[in-house]
């Protein structure tokens, strides 16, 4: 087989696109984007293609692996933002060989941690990233679900729901209940304002509560409630307040399977995890 590996440095956008939608054209969940979605997913992740890598059969795209860099305290990550290889060329372990091709150039450029996610059933994909060496940090879940209020809650007196503007966002760390996956932290999120946007909950001017998503999308990134304020139905608010800014079916990707507080929040909210 004329195979090779190398970057996607010198790769045409369009074709990376075209076998990404192929590549998870049959997944377990669906994801298919237009180029303009895939480049805004290559900005706001700030993915590298120096530092990712492609499978080529015959100069043509057959598969893809690509990596954001980014700074944790001192140290140099590498983030998995997607592998994928068109159906008809798998089963020839593509992404152990891309993994093999990368690490090398990754220590030659000091980075010196490498994060991903995996669906904890697809067992093979599990067996090869721990014989790669990586060691699994924590369990994750997604939900989805349909928030439906008749009638707005009346806000308590003295209490508002307004824009928390970008310049704020680092307000939600004393909120959260679990420090959300790199594709969903603030610095990430951040970059891809005004697509994405927060509510809060003020009183008076101390933020007590937030929800940052994607009114587009319904797709939720963060959401928090100070400790001192929770179980008071503040939550219920923002969720309330979101359901009439966004569309009816949210979603949350990787939520830390230790919050039990927020797995049954979400559950009380009529979301169901599907992942």
């Amino acid at each position: 087989m004329a195979i090779s590996i190398h970057t996607l440095e010198n790769v045409d956008t369009e074709e990376i696109v075209q076998v990404f939608n192929r590549a998870f054209g049959d997944y377990r969940i669906k994801m298919r984007l237009s180029g303009k979605l895939f480049q805004q997913k290559m900005k706001v992740e700030q993915i590298h293609p120096a530092f990712s890598a492609g499978v080529f059969f015959r100069k043509r795209l057959v598969g893809f692996m690509l990596h954001a860099i980014d700074m944790e305290g001192h140290e140099i990550w590498a983030y998995n933002g997607g592998t994928g290889v068109v159906p008809e060329w798998r089963g020839h372990h593509f992404p152990e060989q891309m993994y093999a091709h990368l690490l090398v150039h990754f220590r030659e450029n000091n980075i010196s941690n490498c994060l991903l996610e995996v669906m904890d059933t697809n067992q093979r994909a599990l067996h090869v990233y721990q014989k790669l060496g990586f060691e699994v940090l924590r369990h994750l879940e997604c939900f989805s679900g349909v928030v439906h209020f008749p009638k707005l809650p009346v806000l308590p007196q003295g209490m508002h729901i307004l824009p928390v503007p970008p310049e704020d966002w680092d307000l939600f760390a004393s909120c959260r209940d679990f420090e959300p996956t790199w594709q969903n932290t603030t610095r990430v999120i951040s970059r891809a304002y005004p697509a994405f946007s927060a509510i809060g909950l003020y009183q008076e001017s101390q933020l007590l509560g937030f929800v940052l998503s994607n009114p587009d999308t319904g797709r939720i990134a963060q959401f928090g409630v100070l400790p001192a304020y929770r179980r008071q139905g503040f939550g219920t608010l923002l969720f309330a307040y979101l359901s009439r800014l966004t569309t009816p079916r949210l979603s949350i990707i990787n939520v830390d399977a230790g919050s039990l507080a927020t797995l049954s929040f979400l559950k009380k909210m009529g979301f169901r995890p599907y992942i």
